[in-house]
């Protein structure tokens, strides 16, 4: 519906703007570009036209479509949920030491994608009332988590993907040659890391909690919470070995040369790893 609701956005606003006779000078080519009217009949029939060539010829559209497969599959497999629960039912200590532990995994949810909004909060409010804590200030602290850290992680993930393949059709705009990779953001992301985890466990436990009152229900135990059987960890060591024996062979391709480009010399793999 955000697509539906910014097309009717642009329609209209293509409309006030061409008849303001609005434009701007292409940076490449030097010329002068209009506003088009798409509420008029012309502008009907080239957005009926070339809608599915304008979707097909998106610079975005092979790399996105190709990381979301990848990332749904691991989804629907349940390879993030089982992730995500194990790294959080697996860590012992005091409270603070199992909180910091909890958002950390929140902030690593974005290698799921969207997974974290759904998976976190229910089990931050869990693993709160397991430590006799309020459940609320566990789902509250989950979901602020999840969301402060969405541009931040350890890793490049899906997220990096899909930015850079827009930033790098915007930048062709000016340089047509350019090509960015999905690690150009990395730095930013991982900085970043570090203060959101700070800042909340910091809030939820001096700011969040305290507000909330002292929780007086009755904590639950390991065995009311959906416990991670061995099978399902058997199934993230395999996922495990399978990117380790991927990486390698490709490693393996670099240092042969079979995945080198005989003229620059570059790995023709690169984006493959990314």
């Amino acid at each position: 519906m955000l697509f539906v609701y910014l097309s009717i956005l642009t329609i209209i606003a293509s409309a006030a703007l061409s008849n303001l006779d609005w434009s701007a000078v292409n940076p490449v080519t030097n010329k002068v570009v209009r506003v088009y009217n798409l509420a008029s009949v012309d502008g009907l029939l080239k957005m009926l036209t070339s809608a599915i060539n304008n979707f097909v010829t998106m610079p975005a559209l092979g790399m996105v479509l190709t990381c979301m497969l990848g990332v749904g599959v691991a989804n629907e497999s349940g390879l993030f949920l089982v992730g995500l629960r194990g790294m959080v039912q697996r860590s012992k200590g005091s409270d603070l030491k199992i909180i910091v532990i909890f958002v950390i995994a929140c902030v690593l949810s974005h290698i799921a994608g969207g997974t974290g909004f759904v998976v976190m909060p229910p089990l931050g409010a869990l693993i709160f009332t397991a430590m006799g804590r309020n459940p609320l200030a566990g789902l509250m602290c989950a979901y602020a988590s999840v969301t402060g850290a969405f541009a931040s992680n350890v890793i490049v993930t899906s997220m990096d993907v899909i930015t850079v393949s827009f930033t790098e059709a915007a930048a062709k705009m000016v340089i047509p040659d350019i090509t960015l990779s999905p690690a150009i953001g990395y730095y930013y992301s991982l900085a970043t890391v570090v203060p959101i985890v700070i800042a909340a466990v910091l809030i939820t436990t001096h700011i969040v909690e305290p507000r909330l009152g002292k929780y007086t229900g009755k904590g639950i135990g390991q065995e009311d919470n959906k416990v991670i059987s061995e099978q399902d960890y058997n199934g993230l060591k395999y996922g495990l070995w399978s990117m380790v024996i991927f990486i390698a062979a490709i490693c393996v391709g670099i240092i042969s040369g079979i995945l080198v480009d005989p003229v620059t010399g570059s790995a023709l793999s690169a984006n493959l790893l990314s």
